[in-house]
């Protein structure tokens, strides 16, 4: 078979399956080319989804005669000049392929004009009159349509989708489009009929609603980020770390303005947020980075969907540190806590003066687990009987009253006053193993709900604390803060052995990660495995602890974006915290709660939330105290 050249009638059609392939695909071409002229207002109106007609009009710079006729020309274009210029593209468009395309695939109408007083007249051309500018009246900007798109491709035609499947593409383009352009009106019209319109005043949170008519309203915040390190700036729009979705259909990256898809994009921004929002919970989030154009390749696909950065990692290291500073912030501001005075460490030594005590050791060896009902400020020596709203009740299953001063009530009782007589406290005065410390604290620590949720008051609001959820975030910070600064391992005096009942496929894999990370894991008979080494930061748990934490680890098949080292010690850390349901003394939950405050803690190491507040207006206003 002999090698020949194609014709260009072949030839351009095949290059124009590349650029248009569906309605979509020319209503992204020409939006781009609106942008490029600078337009405010963008209208698409489509018929049947934009199989039978696509009209794009703006208001932008428009053209006259002469470019009108050169603009469906190929590679025809007025924003590039030399190959200099393919290394700092600044616009949407740049290969001068887009209306040349379409006029092969399509039959294609332009009316275009430069001037908005009327004098100057506009210009139209289309297939009828073998594109001859003809002068029409009309205003500024430019007005293209596309009817019987592939009329001369019966083969590229018939796998169009349904009208319905189209509007869905093109809705999606536009979309994008929109957010890319926040200071750009769009409508779009299906069938006559207006689908949205957006008022382009540069408000993202106005934007999205708009086209997402049917979401139910919730804050979108703007975060701006620039690292020190990379050229790149970076802005997120992002929803607070409790409303979040099941797919990622509202995470979205854009480069200079250009919606793309990118291989590392999923992953940065996982890793950002991860430590405030649960696994499989995908929270709105739209990056939008801006580089010096020389430092991106935006050639590299026919439809301009992929971008390739001469510094990937520096890319993907920005829109981690800057997702991870946006939602860190956010959760910092809303709660605008008043930071309280520093804890003290000293185990001897308890800011416990104003909690009242009944039936305590004397020696402090065998203190009773204690609920404290209420705090004040000051000890009240005076009364006798806590009020009536201070007493709980906690039936178990032989269905005795639980008192929360861990003194058991009378099975009968035959009256209110006896059921007092039970419930008498001892002035803290009279506790030898709690020191007398005056505090700082300026919270009120009222409960103990279902023996998990610690109720505080601060501030006129109540917050509802997960006592597991803080004491494990407090745990992993400080095991990562002592491993950042010591990452060395312990030998064990006797290796430790335990069994793997489920062998992953990526075992062998696993332990060398392991195994570079401090530890020293050796493979015995069968699924035995022995450990020698540990890092150091470890060195505190107990063998049953250890062992269930490398097990765990070792048998989890789920991919996930953290290190590795986060993972053992995000699992030591829970294994290690207070659990739900344990009853904790009132020291126990002293610290909980200062350390609650001190450190912000907002989220478990698995993005869980470690609390929920109610204001005191919330209060007023259900109690119709307050409108």
């Amino acid at each position: 078979m002999k090698i020949k050249v194609l014709p260009e009638s072949v030839y351009s059609k095949i290059a124009a399956g590349e650029v248009i392939d569906k309605p979509a695909s020319i209503v992204r071409e020409l939006i781009d080319n609106s942008i490029d002229a600078k337009a405010t207002e963008i209208v698409i109106s489509l018929k049947k989804g934009g199989i039978e007609e696509i009209t794009v009009r703006d208001n932008g710079c428009g053209m006259d005669k002469e470019d009108l006729a050169t603009s469906i020309l190929k590679h025809s274009t007025s924003k590039i000049e030399t190959t200099e210029d393919l290394n700092n593209i600044q616009t949407m468009g740049f290969r001068g392929e887009a209306l040349y395309s379409v006029n092969t695939v399509s039959k294609l109408t332009i009316t275009s004009s430069t001037d908005d007083s009327g004098q100057t007249p506009g210009y139209k051309i289309c297939e009828e009159n073998s594109f001859t500018a003809q002068a029409v009246a009309c205003r500024k900007g430019t007005k293209i349509e596309i009817r019987d798109l592939f009329y001369n491709l019966p083969a590229r035609k018939k796998f169009l989708k349904s009208a319905t499947a189209e509007l869905n593409a093109v809705k999606s383009i536009v979309y994008e489009k929109i957010f890319a352009t926040l200071n750009i009106s769009y409508s779009l019209y299906n069938d006559g009929k207006l689908l949205f319109r957006t008022n382009g005043d540069g408000d993202f949170e106005n934007a999205f609603f708009a086209v997402y008519k049917l979401e139910d309203p919730f804050s979108i915040n703007k975060f701006e980020y620039q690292s020190k390190s990379s050229p790149i700036k970076v802005t997120i729009y992002h929803s607070p770390a409790d409303i979040f979705f099941q797919s990622r259909k509202y995470q979205t990256m854009f480069v200079n303005s250009r919606p793309i898809t990118c291989p590392f994009f999923y992953s940065a921004i996982s890793k950002g947020y991860s430590s405030y929002v649960s696994p499989n919970r995908h929270p709105l989030i739209f990056v939008f980075l801006e580089t010096d154009p020389s430092l991106i390749d935006v050639n590299i696909h026919p439809a301009k969907r992929e971008v390739k950065f001469f510094d990937q990692a520096a890319a993907f290291n920005t829109i981690m540190q800057g997702t991870m500073a946006a939602f860190s912030s956010k959760i910092r501001r809303e709660l605008s806590l008043e930071p309280s005075d520093p804890f003290s460490d000293d185990d001897d030594i308890y800011p416990f003066a104003k909690i009242e005590l009944a039936d305590v050791d004397p020696s402090g060896k065998n203190a009773d687990v204690i609920y404290p009902t209420a705090y004040s400020d000051k000890i009240n020596t005076q009364r006798d009987y806590p009020d009536l709203d201070d007493i709980y009740y906690n039936f178990n299953e032989s269905n005795k009253p639980y008192s929360p001063f861990g003194k058991e009530l009378p099975k009968e009782s035959g009256s209110l006053f006896e059921k007092y007589e039970a419930l008498k406290v001892q002035p803290a005065a009279k506790l030898p193993h709690i020191k007398q410390k005056e505090t700082s604290n300026d919270f009120k620590i009222l409960s103990v709900a279902f023996d998990t949720y610690i109720i505080v008051e601060k501030n006129d609001k109540l917050y509802f604390v997960d006592q597991h959820a803080v004491e494990e975030a407090y745990i992993y910070m400080k095991k990562k803060e002592a491993y950042s600064q010591n990452p060395d391992s312990e030998r064990l005096m006797i290796p430790v052995l335990f069994e793997i009942e489920k062998l992953p496929k990526n075992l062998n894999e696993k332990l060398e990660q392991l195994n570079s990370c401090g530890f020293c894991i050796e493979e015995n008979e069968g699924s035995t495995y022995s450990i020698s080494e540990i890092p150091c930061v470890l060195k505190n748990m107990s063998t049953g602890q250890l062992t269930q934490t490398l097990s765990s680890f070792l048998q989890d098949d789920a991919d996930d974006e953290r290190t590795i080292i986060d993972k053992i010690l995000i699992t030591a850390s829970c294994r290690q915290a207070v659990k739900k349901g344990d009853r904790l003394t009132a020291i126990q939950i002293e610290e909980i709660i200062t350390r609650f405050f001190k450190y912000n803690i907002m989220n478990c190491p698995h993005g869980r939330p470690v609390y929920f507040e109610i204001p005191r207006m919330t209060f007023e206003r259900n109690f119709q105290r307050r409108r």
